[in-house]
């Protein structure tokens, strides 16, 4: 309805009143039948507090449409003989107690500020040219409530609700004990209520919002501190390892014996009997109850900061856990082919496996540095929380330990036995090699055993293995007319070796056994360097015949020249023997063959005279 033009005496404004209010008050001085022509369709107003209790009338609010006083009514009121009102508009900045308070309203209104009070009107921009503001209609309305001094302002009534089964969810059965009993309706598939919007732009409506928003925000950030707590008050059918473990179930825990009331992101920190199927139900039930606690706006509260440190610190953790426990099944795996890996070894086909190797180095990138996270630096945790590791006494770690003794242990024996056996010492060496790499440690109290039980077996079998190479030195010396050189230096070379293996493998160097085997090798090189010497000789000796031979076949005085020439080719071979391969200038048999070369020179010299004699002879 529209209120009707009445005198300016009759009617009178109240002083400013809640936005969206207008109070309408009776002048003591209005006549009754002005005071008529101000009856709403609702009901008379009531002329005295008593005549309102003896009319059995029941005041009731109402609204009327009124012309709003935006700038979008200003062809209206100068078409109508009124002036436009230019007013601003603008937004006001809504500032919180607290960076956590939720929004009331999903848009904040512009607010049009006047004489009169203040009224509610959506953000407008430029008046479009339009048939309607060509003509000043009036092109917005807006609904005011209208109340009575003594009546107060109208309420929402409140919305039944139903009360819903209790909660399924982790960490909100229960309450931890709670006598609040309290009970969260979930909607739609988010498992949790909307957050609560304004119904309208009534003080009432807000006020009513941020309540029910207040609430809401409080039930989720009671049931985020309750993670992990829940469980202690209900017993539980489920493993002890599950996620929802309680304090003090992690209290009576040996390794946690000293600690009371341990909040989460310290228990996860410190505790070691955990898995990361364990964290990873911690982990699943800390995001499902931060998406309520966003939703309502906290992300920035305190709790929520808290707890969202305690899911990086889990989501950490489950990720070491993972490695180790991936790592843990695929060193298994590897070890339970073993007798397969010793076949290949033995027979050179393939390399160790990678799974058995290095698990030292893998162990010192999941530990944390330190041995102990809790009691490492946290004042940057985006540093801490993407460095840290498990703690040093970790069962993890302790069985990835374990296993690597008993595998360092099983290949340490199995070189033994085929060292015993008679088994190459390369074979042997490479399965050291993976007794070694596995723990990465020379100095392992097994392998050190090993080595040490090993030592006679691989001296005596460095020397059969030297006594067989001068065997078949001697075999190749036999067969050939001319000396051996490189056949005794290749096998002094290989014995060498075998000696040098057998040092590195854990045989004593003193030992008897590679004494021995060293006199052999020492014998050999001595041979090289006879033969080396004998070589030059032969080379003398055929130098010589050729050049008998040479003569022989001529008539008279041989040329001069190529018995000098065959002199210096034996001093050449000489020094390449002194220089190159080490053999003395003093060696006896290389003195012999320089005598050779020098006769050859002397023979030339006497061919020369003669030839000179001849010549003399000739010229008489």
């Amino acid at each position: 309805g529209v209120v009707p033009r009445s005198p300016p005496s009759l009617l009178r404004r109240r002083a400013p009143s809640p936005l969206g209010h207008i109070h309408i008050v009776a002048s003591p001085l209005a006549t009754s039948a002005s005071q008529k022509g101000l009856i709403p369709s609702v009901a008379p107003t009531p002329r005295s507090v008593a005549q309102e209790e003896g009319s059995g009338l029941q005041l009731r609010a109402g609204q009327i449409l009124l012309p709003s006083r935006g700038i979008e009514n200003d062809v209206a009121r100068a078409r109508n003989g009124g002036a436009r009102t230019n007013l601003p508009t603008f937004v006001p900045r809504v500032v919180g107690r607290s960076a956590s308070e939720p929004v009331l309203c999903k848009t904040m209104p512009l607010v049009i500020k006047g004489a009169g009070g203040g009224l509610l009107s959506p953000q407008l921009g430029v008046n479009p040219k339009t048939p309607r503001t060509q003509r000043g209609a009036v092109r917005k309305a807006s609904r005011v409530t209208m109340s009575y001094p003594e009546m107060p302002a109208p309420v929402p009534p409140p919305r039944p609700r139903t009360p819903s089964p209790p909660s399924s969810r982790p960490g909100t059965s229960n309450m931890g004990g709670s006598r609040s009993m309290k009970r969260v309706s979930f909607s739609d598939e988010k498992g949790y209520e909307k957050a609560a919007m304004a119904d309208g732009r009534s003080d009432q409506a807000i006020r009513h919002a941020c309540l029910k928003r207040s609430m809401q925000l409080m039930d989720s950030l009671y049931d985020l501190r309750r993670i992990g707590v829940d469980k202690e008050a209900e017993p539980s059918a489920e493993p002890a390892t599950d996620a929802g473990k309680t304090e003090s179930s992690k209290v009576e825990n040996p390794k946690n014996a000293d600690v009371v009331d341990e909040p989460l992101f310290y228990q996860t920190l410190g505790d070691v009997a955990d898995t990361e199927a364990e964290l990873r139900r911690t982990e699943k039930m800390l995001a499902q109850a931060h998406q309520p606690v966003h939703e309502y706006g906290g992300s920035r509260h305190a709790t929520a900061v808290v707890s969202a440190r305690t899911l990086a610190v889990v989501r950490r953790k489950a990720e070491l856990l993972q490695a180790c426990e991936a790592r843990f099944a695929a060193f298994e795996d590897a070890q339970a082919r073993r007798d397969e890996i010793l076949l290949q070894l033995k027979n050179d086909t393939a390399p160790a496996p990678e799974e058995l190797l290095r698990l030292n180095v893998f162990l010192r990138g999941q530990v944390h540095k330190g041995g102990n996270p809790l009691e490492a630096n946290k004042s940057d945790f985006g540093a801490f929380v993407s460095s840290f590791g498990i703690p040093e006494g970790h069962k993890i770690v302790k069985k990835l330990t374990d296993i690597g003794s008993q595998a360092t242990d099983w290949w340490s024996q199995a070189a033994l036995r085929e060292a015993a056996a008679g088994t190459d010492t390369a074979a042997v060496s490479r399965m050291l090699d993976l007794a070694a790499d596995i723990l990465g440690s020379k100095d392992h109290v097994a392998i050190v055993q090993c080595r040490e039980m090993l030592g006679n077996i691989l001296a005596g079998n460095a020397l059969r293995s030297a006594q067989n190479i001068q065997a078949k030195d001697a075999f190749n010396v036999e067969r050939n007319t001319k000396p051996q050189p490189e056949s005794a230096r290749k096998a002094a070379e290989a014995i060498n070796l075998e000696i040098k293996t057998a040092v590195a493998m854990g045989a004593p160097t003193k030992h008897e056994s590679l004494q021995q085997a060293k006199a052999i090798a020492t014998k050999l090189e001595a041979a090289e360097k006879d033969r080396l010497a004998e070589c030059v000789l032969v080379f003398a000796n055929e130098a010589v015949a050729k050049d008998e031979a040479k003569a022989a076949k001529c008539d008279g005085v041989p040329p001069v020249g190529p018995a000098s020439e065959a002199a210096d080719a034996v001093e050449r071979e000489a020094n390449i023997v002194v220089k190159d391969r080490g053999v003395p200038e003093n060696h006896p048999t290389l003195k012999e063959a320089l005598a050779i070369g020098k006769s050859l020179r002397d023979k030339d010299g006497e061919r020369k005279r003669m030839l000179a004699r001849e010549k003399r002879l000739a010229g008489k």
